[in-house]
């Protein structure tokens, strides 16, 4: 049975269940209270609260009139409504912890924690509104599982980098838009359409990847992220069947790599008479007549270029934001592989060893330019042309070869090499 009970002392009522103690005390300001009957348990919603620090009404937090600094929401709160952590000086409240109890984050929720740079949404969590974290200088906002509603412009105004959406969420709608510091989102599988507006105003996006359950792309669906940008990289499924019109913005060069006259050459695909073309595997590459014309991004630091490849083209593309193959720590190489061509496989910044696959038989000039790391280098017995590949790499380079007598006719260009070059060849035979 549940009744409802009252402390004198902080003036909070509440319902909770009936249980019998000697020494009942108040759950919320712990002075002891009269009579035999019962205390509080965790998650028991409240009836109201009102006191000099809370007023609480019917579970739902309505103002918080505290001090600041570390501020621990009371079990028992439900939902907080706009502004209600809103205090006169927005910067406060250092940290907020949220109860275990809250299922609801209404609009403009957190709006008054200007200076919270962590936060842990808890389990049970099931809806976050508009605006909910507008303000707040978040990295990352990681969404549980639980929450099964999210609002147009959730994350609108926030400082959040990255989002992570709940596994099994599946309307995506507009709640990105206005996240104008997003660097990446990741949307679950299980959307099915891109929405009109769904990344409006992301000015800062670096990477889109969508997943294989989408099938359509709406107009719009990435109006306002800034014509300049140069840095973002779209990833489309060969599961989208339908793309309105408008739904990729006339700056789709700019989204892939900045080359405005030329988008049908960089996009991952190509919109002719409603006909889709892709032209970008799933690693990033794209592939032309066995041809390795570019890499757009990597996904788990590793540059995978396929079976199949014959050729790294000349001047292969390497994409330079964040997800771009500069960034990768390992390289692999298709068997398949005969050509490396001049300035193919230059600005990994990051890779410390290459292993060139038996077949491969020439290495075009500057081939790993500026590679800085680049410690360790295999060529094999195939390779019969080589041309100064190894210009501007790091001066702890070792290359080693499976015979001296196959290098005769390589050019090194040691001497353009970074000042302090001692970079050196190893022969694994004489002949």
């Amino acid at each position: 049975m549940q009744f409802e009970q009252a402390c004198k002392h902080c003036k909070s009522r509440w319902y909770g269940e009936e249980s019998i103690v000697k020494k009942a005390t108040c759950p919320f300001c712990g002075e002891a209270l009269e009579g035999e009957k019962g205390v509080i348990g965790l998650g028991t919603k409240f009836l109201s609260l009102d006191n000099d620090e809370w007023l609480i009404e019917n579970g739902t937090l309505k103002a918080y009139r505290g001090n600041g600094g570390r501020v621990t929401v009371p079990q028992g709160v439900i939902a907080i409504e706009a502004d209600a952590l809103k205090l006169p000086n927005t910067n406060a409240i250092k940290e907020i912890s949220l109860p275990d109890s809250l299922q609801t984050l209404g609009k403009r929720a957190l709006a008054g924690c200007t200076a919270v740079n962590a936060l842990v949404l808890p389990e049970g969590l099931k809806s976050i509104g508009e605006n909910a974290f507008v303000g707040m200088p978040l990295s990352s906002i990681v969404v549980p599982d639980s929450v099964t509603d999210i609002q147009d412009y959730a994350f609108g105004g926030c400082a959040a980098t990255e989002i992570r959406l709940p596994k099994n969420f599946s309307r995506l709608g507009k709640i990105f838009a206005g996240a104008m510091a997003l660097k990446e989102a990741v949307i679950p599988d299980g959307v099915t359409e891109i929405t009109t507006g769904a990344f409006e105003s992301c000015h800062a996006l670096e990477f889109i990847d969508i997943p294989a359950s989408v099938k359509k792309i709406c107009r719009q669906a990435f109006t306002s992220i800034g014509e300049s940008k140069q840095n973002l990289v779209l990833y489309i499924p060969e599961t989208v069947t339908e793309i309105e019109a408008g739904g990729i913005p006339v700056v789709l060069a700019y989204l892939l790599c900045g080359a405005k006259e030329q988008p049908a050459r960089w996009a991952n695909f190509s919109v002719s008479s409603n006909k889709i073309e892709w032209n970008i595997d799933s690693n990033g590459c794209r592939i032309v007549d066995g041809r390795l014309t570019g890499v757009f991004f990597v996904r788990n630091g590793e540059i995978v270029i396929p079976e199949g490849v014959t050729e790294i083209a000349e001047s292969c593309y390497m994409h330079l934001g964040e997800r771009g193959p500069n960034h990768a720590k390992a390289i692999r190489l298709p068997s398949s592989l005969k050509t490396i061509g001049a300035e193919s496989m230059g600005w990994l910044h990051h890779i410390e060893e290459i292993s060139i696959p038996d077949g491969v038989t020439s290495i075009g000039l500057n081939a790993f330019r500026y590679c800085g790391r680049l410690q360790k280098v295999y060529i094999p017995q195939s390779v019969t042309e080589m041309d100064q590949a190894f210009l501007t790499c790091s001066k702890f380079l070792t290359v080693t070869v499976a015979t001296k007598a196959q290098t005769r006719k390589w050019k090194w260009g040691w001497s353009k090499v970074t000042d302090g070059m001692t970079a050196k060849v190893v022969y694994l035979a004489k002949k």
